[in-house]
């Protein structure tokens, strides 16, 4: 037994000693100097040993990792006087261990909350000029760096933000279009009510605000968002295009940039610079901030112009309102600032893969696609090849009409008559053929326009030509100034006409099937499709990104079923408290403002439930109750939680339909 101990402690020191000598730093090595084979006792024999040290002379020092901000003093913030608004920062730090750089947002003075991105941009609620933000860049391996502190700044005029997000590998070229005045009943001249709220006009007919021509704002000039890149754009509710504007009696004084707006998305430059150079257009100098490059891009060009962009132009149109006016109101106009509306709108064509979202709220889900530029491009390839549609003449890439403008043969096409012929024969076998499942619809349908508008709204006698009833079936266009309808039974079996999608040999509309169910985007896809492309939120302004989902903070698209509004108690006018603010999954009333009986609407992702809904009363009271679980709702006792929250009021919480919630007023 002692045989094998030994035996073990032999092995394994011969181990270690070459494990060792494997990775000994000195390294040794013998000369014989002629020691014998078999040595003899009493003899001295000698060896010698020369060795060598392969440690470094010096040793470096131990780095740690360290984060570097480039950025770090190149930021702002803004708001309005309603105390919202938004800031932007360079957000460039890399950590020099390639650790994740997180960005993170305090106020260090004045009132407010903020809420930021990883992005470059933030928003603000409750702030004013004595508000200062700080942001600092940390990650878990290196010291914090602290940026510069930002002082908010307060503009005098209402303020919002268009955020442009270019995830595609092309330069994108956005353009904001403010329009003419059109007239708004029940004033007979061209007018806009939005400038008129604003400034509480009374007298609607004589202080009109009319713009008599267009004008446009070129985001950083003609150079465009590179591929990859950012650009954050402040948009005054107005601009002064005189120093001293006289109030509003006299035209062409004022640019509305909030109303009725445009952003055209141009992806090839000459085009968009031969914009500047057609007939009736011309540089403008603003005498008040207009539109301003705030981070992304360095400047904007203004110009003003008599016509429309050029329709065959390869853009993409988007469009957007802030604010809400109630014109059936008295003058005064209601005006409420916090409200955002938008659409991708492919009505007259589609061209390029675009999502729209509020800025700095994540209560709705987006509208339009976040397929990329390729695939996007791909699918509506696919379209062409198995419908044979025509597409916009001379462009690097495919961009495809609605059907309107197909059958009234746009001559910017390539020809237009094959699809028009069978559109025309698809609608003939369906007033014909009952087996045809749509045949019910188009009989109604084909009742609306040929009976009901052209013989009894127009007075005209006899029916119109097989050719005039398909432009104006596809367009949903009135045969005289007589309105069609907007709802009720006709309008639902025109509307059930679109989307009764068969596929694109059968379709009455196989563009619709492209837009909604080959792009996936609930857009405009028709004149009339405003249940799926229309959205009213409440936000700081607008994200719009172009090839992917990229700066977009809700990732649900929208679904108008799955929108949940609640409903605040409001009692009589009177010293009584009011709602005033509200929170969405907060125990703050933090997402957003709130107007004498207004309602607010979210839609959230399931992972968000279940979801503490706070209001805040004028006298700074908070009150709470549980949402469990998304739309559709069924009940209260199966959808509404008042454990630990605000009792008796929140026993009054109700569930009143699939997608609405009611409260009572606050307490007294």
């Amino acid at each position: 037994m002692t045989y094998y101990i030994r035996y073990f402690i032999f092995t394994i020191s011969i181990f270690l000693s070459i494990t060792g000598y494997a990775v000994d730093p000195i390294i040794c090595n013998s000369a014989n100097n002629g020691t014998p084979a078999n040595t003899q006792d009493g003899q001295t024999y000698s060896n010698v040993y020369k060795c060598s040290n392969t440690y470094p002379a010096s040793f470096p020092s131990i780095q740690s990792a360290r984060i570097t901000w480039p950025g770090y003093n190149s930021a702002m913030a803004q708001v309005d006087n309603t105390e919202n608004g938004f800031g932007s920062f360079t957000a460039n730090a890399t950590d020099s261990s390639n650790h994740p750089v997180t960005y993170v947002y305090e106020i260090i003075s004045g009132p407010g909350t903020v809420n930021g991105t990883q992005t470059g941009s933030f928003t603000l609620t409750g702030a004013n000029g004595s508000t200062v933000v700080r942001i600092t860049a940390t990650a878990d391996d290196a010291a914090p760096v602290v940026g510069t502190p930002i002082t908010v700044q307060v503009s005098k005029v209402p303020i919002k933000v268009l955020a442009f997000y270019n995830n595609t590998s092309e330069t994108i070229y956005p353009v904001i279009e403010a329009p003419t005045s059109g007239v708004v009943p029940p004033v007979a001249l061209p007018r806009d009510p939005w400038m008129q709220g604003l400034f509480a006009v009374t007298d609607v007919n004589t202080f009109r605000f009319q713009a008599t021509k267009l004008h446009r704002v070129y985001v950083n000039g003609t150079n465009g968002i590179a591929p990859k890149q950012t650009a954050l754009v402040s948009v005054p509710f107005y601009s002064h295009l005189l120093p001293e504007p006289s109030g509003g009696d006299v035209a062409d004084q004022y640019v509305d940039w909030w109303s009725s707006m445009r952003v055209y998305l141009y992806d090839v430059q000459s085009n968009l610079i031969q914009t500047q150079s057609e007939p009736g257009v011309s540089p403008v100098t603003l005498y008040s901030p207009g539109p301003t490059c705030i981070s992304g891009c360095s400047q904007t060009e203004v110009f003003s112009a008599t016509g429309i962009l050029p329709t065959n132009d390869p853009q993409q149109l988007t469009e957007y309102t802030f604010a809400d006016v109630i014109t059936a109101a008295s003058a005064p106009y209601p005006i409420n600032l916090s409200i955002v509306n938008y659409d991708y709108s492919a009505v007259d064509q589609v061209y390029l893969p675009v999502a729209m979202e509020p800025f700095g709220s994540n209560l709705v889900g987006y509208t339009g696609t976040v397929l990329d530029l390729t695939s996007f491009r791909n699918s509506l390839s696919t379209f062409l090849a198995e419908t044979s549609w025509p597409v916009y003449a001379g462009l690097p890439y495919p961009r495809i009409p609605g059907a309107y403008n197909v059958v009234v043969e746009n001559s910017q096409l390539t020809p237009t008559g094959p699809q028009t012929t069978a559109l025309t024969n698809n609608w003939n076998d369906c007033l014909a053929n009952v087996s045809n499942p749509n045949h019910v619809n188009c009989l109604t349908v084909n009742k609306l326009f040929v009976v009901k508008n052209y013989q009894n709204a127009c007075g005209n006698l006899g029916s119109p030509t097989t050719a005039q009833l398909i432009q104006h079936i596809y367009g949903y266009v009135s045969f005289c100034a007589t309105p069609l309808p907007s709802s009720g039974s006709d309008f639902d079996a025109y509307t059930a006409l679109q989307y009764n999608l068969l596929g694109y040999a059968q379709d009455f509309n196989p563009y619709t099937q492209l837009i909604h169910r080959a792009l996936r985007m609930n857009v405009y896809a028709y004149s009339i499709d405003d249940a799926v492309g229309f959205i009213r939120s409440i936000g700081n302004g607008l994200v719009v990104t172009v090839g992917g989902d990229t700066g977009l903070t809700n990732p649900q698209q929208y679904d108008r079923k799955k929108v949940i509004t609640v409903s605040p108690g409001t009692p009589p006018p009177g010293p009584l408290p009011i709602f005033t603010h509200y929170g969405v999954c907060s125990k703050t009333a933090s997402s957003g403002q709130l107007g004498r009986g207004e309602s607010f609407s979210f839609q959230l992702p399931n992972s968000s439930f279940p979801c503490e809904i706070t209001l805040e009363d004028s006298n700074k009271i908070l009150y709470h109750f549980r949402l469990k679980a998304p739309a559709p709702l069924t009940s209260t006792a199966a959808d509404i939680d008042c454990t630990a929250a605000d009792n008796p009021w929140c026993s009054s919480v109700q569930v009143t339909s699939a997608q609405g919630i009611s409260t009572i007023a606050p307490n007294t």
